[in-house]
Parts: C-alpha cells; sequence; structure tokens
C-alpha cells in the first residue's frame, strides 16, 4: 500500500472514529452511530474483496502471424487476456471485469466482484457525514445567531471534538455526494466511464447495469450491507472468461491459468 493510500485508509478511519466518539459523548441514540460504523464495515468489505483480477493469460506463439498478434494487442494486455468490458489496471498490472477505476482512498482496484461494496460504503459514509454536519452545525447557529448557553458551552468545553468534526465531515458529504454522482452517471448509462469513451454499446434492458449490481439476493439486506455477491455476477464474469478462452483457441493462440 502506497503512503497516499494508507493516508487516505487512515483518514476515513479517523474521521469515522470521531463521529462514533461524538455521537456516543453527546448521548445521542445508538443508532446514530450505526452510519460511520457500517461505512467502516463496507470499506473493509471493498479493500480485502477481489476486485474482479482476470486468471488466465495467453502464451504468445513463437511465430506469430499478422492476425494474431493483432488479435493480441486488442485483446490482452500484460499477458492476461481481456474479456468485453475488462481492462487493465495500472496499479496492480491485472485486468479487471468490469473495471471502474483505482481508489487511493481504500488502496485497491473496484471492478466486478466489489463495486457493490464500494458504493454501500459511499452510502454510509455519506450519511454518517451528513448527519455529523447537520449536528455539528446546529451547534454554531445556536450559539452564534441565538446565543444558546447550552451550545456556547458544548462548544467552548468540546472544542477538539466539535470543530475538527464539523469540517471532516464537510469535506467527507460533499466528495460522497460527488462520486455517488459519478456512480449514477454510470447505472444511467449503463457501462464505466472508461467503456463509454470508448463508445461500447451497452445493453437495452432498462436499469440493466443496476440491476446487475443490487437487483439480485435477499431485497433490502442485499442493497444496504456488504453481504456475499449473487449468483449472477460470478456467471457474468464466468461467461466473459470462456468467450473470450474460446476467441483465443480458435485463432490458435494458448492460454493458461495462473493464479498468482
Amino acid at each position: 500500500m502506497l503512503l497516499s493510500e494508507l493516508f487516505g485508509f487512515l483518514f476515513i478511519i479517523l474521521g469515522c472514529s470521531m463521529g462514533i466518539n461524538f455521537f456516543y459523548s453527546f448521548y445521542y441514540p445508538e443508532y446514530f452511530m450505526v452510519p460511520p460504523i457500517m461505512a467502516v464495515i463496507c470499506m473493509c468489505q471493498t479493500v480485502r474483496a477481489d476486485p474482479g483480477y482476470i486468471k488466465v493469460k495467453i502464451e504468445k506463439p513463437e511465430r506469430p502471424t499478422t492476425m494474431q498478434l493483432g488479435f493480441i494487442k486488442n485483446f490482452s494486455k500484460w499477458g492476461w487476456i481481456k474479456p468485453p468490458r475488462s481492462h487493465g489496471s495500472s496499479w496492480s498490472k491485472k485486468v479487471v471485469f468490469d473495471f471502474d477505476h483505482h481508489c487511493y482512498w481504500v488502496g485497491n482496484d473496484i471492478g466486478l466482484y466489489n463495486y457493490r461494496f464500494f458504493l454501500q460504503f459511499l452510502g454510509w459514509l455519506c450519511l454518517g457525514s451528513f448527519i455529523a454536519l447537520c449536528e455539528t452545525f446546529r451547534f454554531f447557529v445556536n450559539c452564534g445567531a441565538y446565543r444558546d448557553t447550552f451550545s456556547c458551552k458544548m462548544i467552548y468545553q468540546h472544542t477538539r471534538h466539535i470543530v475538527p468534526l464539523y469540517f471532516v465531515s464537510m469535506f467527507g458529504f460533499f466528495l460522497t455526494l460527488n462520486l455517488l454522482g459519478e456512480a449514477a452517471r454510470r447505472f444511467r448509462r449503463g457501462c464505466s466511464y472508461i467503456d463509454y469513451q470508448q463508445g461500447v454499446i451497452v445493453p437495452k434492458e432498462k436499469n440493466y447495469h443496476f440491476r446487475l449490481f443490487f437487483g439480485s439476493g435477499i431485497p433490502v439486506l442485499y442493497q444496504l450491507f456488504p453481504m456475499w455477491n449473487s449468483l449472477n455476477i460470478y456467471r457474468r464474469a464466468d461467461s466473459l472468461e470462456k468467450n473470450c478462452i474460446q476467441y483465443f483457441k480458435r485463432n490458435d493462440i494458448k492460454v493458461v491459468y495462473k493464479y498468482d
């Protein structure tokens, strides 16, 4: 993990810890602590989950034809096969199913297998940041505008808790809101931004991309919590991989499984 990724990871942990400590210290109801706790859990799941790395490599022929060279150039990267919608990550030097981007905040590539966990992390963090921002802002408004003695006393006695949390939650809220907006645009396009730039033809089924990631599993629980992925996710990856392998074999290019 790079230094920048470590900083991002620790910053999120610190921000969520500040929110939990704030709600606990000021005797808020327990459910106020759910969003920051869930944000940490979803982030850890995003970090540890395999984003969908391709496990199949090609063996380049000793004397490849011009057609084979063109095929290898277009449908492989760094020796890994590259099925449709898959792209190479310059960070890991691997090819990822439905690759979206490499997130320096969590230190992992975001792809088919962990994209849902990533969006759940953003959603919970956005909600937790919004609540913390509103509650800390309320202290400032009550003290400054209404001269509320209790609010002024709390700000004076707990400056090192309230003031840093106010700025951290503001930053977290607008950052996650922007990222969730980009995710909404991805669902509306039906493909990732990389595919969109390359002019990929998307399925005509309504809400196909959203249903791929969130349309299966136990209702509500699957959408809100980092449960295991549905079989549809793995079926999609298996189908794309098998079709790509068949294309290589038809062009007399050998493929081998590598699990490193």
